[in-house]
């Protein structure tokens, strides 16, 4: 039997290119991807997730 499998995309998005990165985030959410949002800048974390994408587990 043939497993599932989900395909995991990292999106590091910088203070610079928070609005690039907002962007690819929004195109990957459209074609079905599952994005999680990780980024060195704490303010572009809370606007992509206040754009709906779940800020990725640090661990």
């Amino acid at each position: 039997m043939p497993m599932e499998h989900a395909e995991i995309i990292s999106l590091v998005v910088a203070s610079a290119t928070g609005t690039a990165g907002s962007a690819i985030a929004a195109r990957l959410h459209r074609d079905g991807y599952r994005v999680f949002a990780t980024t060195p800048d704490a303010s572009n974390t809370d606007r992509l997730t206040q754009l709906g994408y779940a800020p990725a587990v640090r661990g």
